[in-house]
């Protein structure tokens, strides 16, 4: 069974908290490789459904007003991204929820200072 991100919708705003950074929820769905296109992406600006994926979405390809890029490094639990005229900021992934019955995680990641 695969849950879609409007599923999990009122699950992530009881676990949101308020918060002026930036974060993001992402279900991860395992089958014989994990997906992570079903993610949240929580901002001063909105919430926008993002594709998760490990690698770099640039301009348009986010979906999210004034983010020029982000990158998810799931190897190493972290990622950055850039907003329009504005420094590195980093994420980094700080909990994890598992959904058996779905296959899956809820995992949460979080702004954080850059350390790489």
């Amino acid at each position: 069974m695969r849950l879609t991100i409007s599923l999990l919708l009122p699950l992530v705003g009881l676990i949101s908290p308020v918060a002026m950074a930036d974060d993001l929820t992402v279900f991860l769905y395992c089958d014989s490789r994990c997906h992570a296109e079903s993610g949240m992406w929580h901002s001063m600006l909105g919430q926008y459904a993002i594709n998760a994926e490990a690698g770099c979405r640039y301009n348009g390809d986010t979906g999210i007003p004034y983010l020029e890029e982000i990158c998810f490094d799931w190897i190493n639990n972290r990622g950055h991204f850039y907003y329009q005229n504005g420094p590195k900021r980093c994420l980094q992934q700080w909990s994890s929820v598992e959904i058996s019955l779905a296959h899956g995680a809820l995992k949460r990641w979080k702004e954080v200072g850059c350390s790489w």
